[in-house]
């Protein structure tokens, strides 16, 4: 997998395929060549023999972490797979947050939100970027509580939070997330009672479909 001719490579690359789960030694050299330009075949390679979930971990948070490598975002995505490990993994996320490649910080969202079924570690990091100095992040951290529905509850008072962005489109997948959480979300109906005379249409809109959800009555 190291040879300086990369149709050797590729040839390894597919009799490893081949093998199966038995080559698992081979997971670090295979997601080392993920940077190379056959990332796909190293790819589909490394799904055929399943991974060594410690080995695995280890050479994508290595990678991750060192801003002097490429394609950083594949690594960000992967990590969000092995929820085994997520208490060490959300820390590496974390970090991945504030890549300066946006193509990373939307990858670690990502896998921070797929963590959070099973990670409070995970949920707390993404609850977090809910107020972090970058808009753009903190836009991807709210659309990601918009998709959790009821499952976002532990959230609740970071998006009443968040209401108060200066950005209207947070504020409005705010208010989203909050109406898909349903009837827990109730400690967010005052501050939703202010939103409908929000100078979007927008955000007043939907302040007030989801004000109206909230007080209905069962």
């Amino acid at each position: 997998l190291r040879d300086g001719d990369k149709e050797n490579r590729r040839a390894v690359v597919r009799v490893l395929g081949r093998i199966g789960p038995e080559a698992r030694l081979a997971t670090r050299p295979l997601i080392d060549l993920l940077v190379d330009d056959d990332e796909e075949r190293a790819g589909q390679t490394l799904a055929a023999i399943g991974f060594d979930p410690e080995l695995a971990v280890s050479a994508y948070t290595e990678w991750l972490q060192n801003r002097a490598r490429s394609k950083r975002w594949i690594p960000a995505y992967a990590l969000g797979k092995f929820d085994s490990m997520s208490e060490d993994i959300s820390v590496t996320l974390a970090f991945a947050l504030h890549d300066s490649d946006p193509r990373v910080r939307t990858a670690a969202v990502d896998s921070l939100a797929r963590l959070s079924a099973k990670s409070a570690d995970a949920f707390d990091v993404l609850a977090g970027a809910l107020e972090d100095p970058d808009p753009a992040l903190r836009l991807e951290s709210v659309q990601s509580f918009v998709e959790m529905g009821p499952r976002a509850s532990g959230a609740i008072p970071d998006l009443v939070r968040v209401l108060a962005n200066p950005k209207a489109s947070i504020r409005r997948q705010a208010a989203t997330a909050l109406g898909n959480i349903g009837p827990e979300a109730g400690a967010a109906i005052p501050p939703l009672r202010q939103a409908p005379q929000d100078s979007h249409p927008e955000v007043s809109a939907e302040a007030t479909r989801v004000l109206g959800l909230l007080t209905a009555k069962p």
